[in-house]
């Protein structure tokens, strides 16, 4: 009999921050809470048809040779805006709309004349998802892309 109150004590202790971590336990955040229809805060639920996650994202650019200037951008925002290019990584945090037909985003890059081949790596690592990397090489001193990232 002791054993098996030991048994249920174990489990109950156990049960609660299990809940929590698998996500059955949800806070009050729902569509009506001032997130517009087809955008979901976080990971626990799908609404049916087309959507976007709103998540925190990471965002970490390296770089071989330093760049004059460099340019993200996610629509019609800039992530690299004010930033230094000295040195390698160059990091900041960004709230982002990540969509599962996958996000767009354009790379530009320009090298002072003569700085020889160069390359940009763009990490993203969203809460709650896998990070995902994209790298362009320079033609001519300068990169101009899109790149895709899918989750």
């Amino acid at each position: 009999m002791l054993h098996l109150l030991l048994l249920m004590t174990a489990f109950l202790l156990l049960s609660v921050p299990l809940r929590h971590l698998t996500g059955a336990v949800r806070g009050g955040g729902g569509i009506g809470e001032g997130v517009k229809a087809g955008v979901v805060d976080g990971m626990e639920e799908h609404p049916e048809g087309e959507h976007v996650h709103r998540v925190p994202v990471r965002v970490r650019v390296r770089f071989v040779g330093v760049p004059e200037t460099m340019r993200l951008q996610v629509g019609e925002r800039d992530l690299l805006k004010g930033m230094g290019f000295g040195t390698s990584p160059v990091e900041c945090e960004a709230e982002m709309e990540i969509g599962h037909e996958g996000n767009e985003m354009v790379l530009e890059a320009k090298w002072p004349e003569g700085a020889g081949e160069a390359a940009v790596t763009v990490e993203l690592e969203p809460e709650g998802l896998d990070g995902r990397s994209e790298t362009r090489w320079s033609e001519g001193g300068a990169i101009s892309d899109v790149l895709t990232f899918v989750w």
